[in-house]
């Protein structure tokens, strides 16, 4: 729809990544992501952000140090690693 009405726009879409509280999901959230990655090089004006990767650790699980208490959302320093990740495609 938006690019029907936009068709100039480019739409980024940022991955699912996965949480300490939510591990059990994480085969579900690759596939949704891949699915995704792989609709996406359907359209040049479409584009994928890997949030995925960047919060896992040497051992394959997620990085605890960048979640909240909740173990759901980002701290402060899991959101510095989203900005960092997306900032680039943010200043094209």
């Amino acid at each position: 729809m938006v690019l029907a009405k936009l068709p100039a726009t480019q739409i980024y879409y940022i991955s699912l990544k996965p949480s300490v509280k939510r591990w059990r999901l994480r085969m579900e959230e690759q596939k949704v992501n891949q699915y995704i990655q792989d609709f996406i090089k359907s359209n040049p004006k479409l584009h994928y952000i890997d949030t995925y990767n960047m919060v896992i650790n040497a051992e394959g699980l997620p990085r605890t140090e960048l979640f909240a208490s909740d173990q759901l959302h980002f701290n402060e320093a899991g959101y510095r690693l989203l900005i960092e990740s997306v900032r680039p495609y943010v200043e094209k």
